[in-house]
């Protein structure tokens, strides 16, 4: 018999901010900073709380395993567990260091 399978879950919240392109111009050589929207691939420094709060509801009862994606890798984690506390999402303490889980029960 196979072992089970547990799937793993990509989740990143979307980058909103603007970015700074600095250009130099071939002519003169002069620094020139461009202000541009971001791409729609790139991943934000932090999770959104409420985004991922809402995808724990709608995963309520899943067996799964999440991958956090953000620029800011373990601050990321860190700050997502205590906003999620600071909204009253029991978290699962027994869980690895770099995972944020619903508590069971």
């Amino acid at each position: 018999m196979a072992p089970s399978v547990v799937p793993k879950v990509h989740f990143s919240s979307p980058r909103t901010e603007t970015r700074e392109i600095i250009r130099r111009d071939r002519v003169t050589g002069k620094r020139t900073v461009h202000v541009t929207d971001p791409l729609a691939y790139q991943h934000a420094d932090f999770i959104e709380p409420d985004d991922f709060a809402a995808f724990l509801r709608q995963t309520e009862g899943l067996r799964i395993d999440v991958m956090l994606e953000a620029k800011q890798k373990d601050e990321a984690v860190l700050q997502l567990r205590g906003d999620l506390r600071a909204r009253g999402i029991a978290l699962d303490e027994t869980a690895p260091a770099h995972s944020v889980a619903p508590a069971d029960g």
